[in-house]
């Protein structure tokens, strides 16, 4: 009798497993417009008395519809989203109840990103996985930039264009002898969605005050699911730490080599001037003392002009 009523708790314990998923595969990070078609598989275990009353089926992100869905015996179905997106003759398995457990999509675009729920059930018993699949596209441009918005702040901004998902973006700033890196606090961040992908823009006016020392500033772009990260890199040095600027002592006026050239060839024309003025009202060759002011404005320059002129006017007045 004991071994009659031990054996029949056996029987309902073992009967009682219920269904087992066994492994949920489903590719992580694939990028937007790579590859032809991918396999999202669930594999299970249905007790044999449970097998009858088998349904699979797929969810994608929290839509309460499933994308897919399979009875044995009958044809998969493709739903919602994934509508004329699967390929339906795909098979998992040469099991009878496994043959089509899988979703095997076609040509996945970024709106196929999410989380998948695989969904196993019977009359008796039901389970579930989940696992997350990013199609992504990679970033159009990372950009890093700083301005003087005025002479004792610096302005440092960073964008990112045409990625998807929104990529979590960061800037750090690394200083002191020990290059030390810490975030940038305090950052605006604006974010605008174009043509299927983000731009996104984090800015940050800093004081040079509180810049104690040169300052690399980093801005990282990370896609979320994947393992991309861009980085862009610039150093900064406050103006109150340079020692290079030069002081108004210090700084020379510039005249440019074609201005020397014009100012020598009008040097000429007023001598020419001069010399022929001189002659037609004196009948004589030009005083000394006018040749010698000539002799020695040479190299002619700018300031000669007005000296000549000077000689000029005095001449006439004779």
């Amino acid at each position: 009798m004991w071994t009659w009523i031990f054996g029949f708790f056996f029987a309902v314990f073992v009967g009682s497993q219920g269904v087992e998923i066994v492994n949920i595969n489903v590719p992580k990070a694939i990028e937007n417009g790579t590859v032809s078609s991918l396999v999202l598989d669930c594999d299970y275990n249905v007790p044999e008395d449970e097998k009858n009353g088998l349904v699979v089926k797929w969810y994608l992100r929290d839509i309460a519809v499933p994308v897919y869905q399979w009875i044995p015996g009958r044809k998969p179905q493709d739903l919602g989203l994934l509508k004329g997106k699967v390929n339906l003759e795909y098979r998992a398995s040469e099991d009878y109840h496994k043959k089509y457990r899988s979703l095997n999509i076609l040509n996945p675009t970024t709106e196929l990103s999410g989380e998948y729920k695989c969904h196993v059930s019977t009359l008796e018993d039901e389970k579930e996985a989940k696992a997350i699949m990013t199609v992504y596209v990679v970033p159009k441009s990372v950009e890093l930039w700083i301005v003087k918005p005025n002479p004792e702040s610096v302005n440092v901004t960073c964008r990112v264009e045409g990625v998807y998902p929104e990529a979590k973006l960061e800037l750090f700033r690394e200083h002191g002898s020990f290059r030390t890196r810490a975030p940038v606090v305090g950052a605006v961040i604006q974010t605008s969605w174009r043509d299927g992908t983000y731009d996104i823009t984090l800015s940050k006016t800093i004081e040079d005050r509180t810049l104690l020392s040169e300052t690399t500033f980093d801005c990282v772009a990370t896609i979320p699911g994947t393992d991309i990260q861009k980085t862009r890199r610039l150093t900064y040095l406050p103006a109150h730490l340079s020692t290079t600027t030069p002081t108004p002592e210090d700084k020379e006026p510039y005249t440019s080599p074609k201005s020397s050239e014009r100012s020598a060839e009008l040097s000429e024309e007023v001598e020419e001037i001069i010399e022929q003025t001189f002659s037609r009202r004196h009948n004589a060759p030009v005083p000394s003392e006018i040749s010698q002011a000539e002799s020695t404005s040479s190299p002619r320059n700018p300031r000669n002009l007005f000296l000549l002129a000077f000689s000029l006017l005095a001449i006439l007045a004779r």
